[in-house]
């Protein structure tokens, strides 16, 4: 579900409907529709809002272990490695920061999603743009762009590849 709740949200950002950090009602209830036409669920807005809850409580979590100099990040595995010499620097942490039980080796394995979704863009001043001025200006590049032939890395696809915003 959550890769499908994941590009649907993905689809609401391009057309607008998040913006100052809140997300459009309108953009709730498409994903509630899609999810229920596609998969076997009986959601409600609220079942969506709460998942967001989650991801955001994902994203502030791992983003204040990954400013953290002492946990590494896995960009591979995405994940915060603590590894056996780190161990007891990993307790102290978690006795001070009890919101980061759990996220020591473990994959989140949507957080590129979870950090388009919830990231805060923290952008100020001149030159700043929104996603619908980014999505605008790329399209203006397309169409000005040589076509070339894109090449595979072996990466796995992230519903984020598609959507077209800045990460923090």
């Amino acid at each position: 579900m959550d890769i499908a709740l994941a590009s649907v949200l993905c689809d609401q950002v391009n057309q607008g409907n998040k913006g100052n950090g809140d997300w459009k009602p309108q953009a709730y209830q498409a994903a509630v529709d899609k999810l229920n036409a596609t998969l076997p669920l009986e959601l409600t807005k609220d079942n969506v809002k709460n998942r967001m809850k989650s991801w955001k409580r994902h994203y502030g979590v791992i983003s204040e272990i990954r400013s953290q100099s002492a946990f590494p990040w896995n960009e591979e595995k995405k994940m915060v490695v603590v590894t056996a010499k780190d161990r007891k620097k990993w307790v102290d942490y978690e006795e001070s920061h009890r919101d980061a039980r759990g996220y020591a080796n473990k994959a989140i394995e949507n957080w590129d999603d979870i950090v388009i979704l919830c990231g805060k863009d923290r952008a100020t001043g001149v030159g700043v743009e929104n996603c619908e001025d980014s999505v605008e200006e790329m399209a203006e590049e397309e169409e000005d762009e040589v076509e070339f032939i894109p090449r595979s890395f072996g990466l796995e696809a992230s519903v984020s590849e598609g959507v077209h915003t800045s990460r923090p």
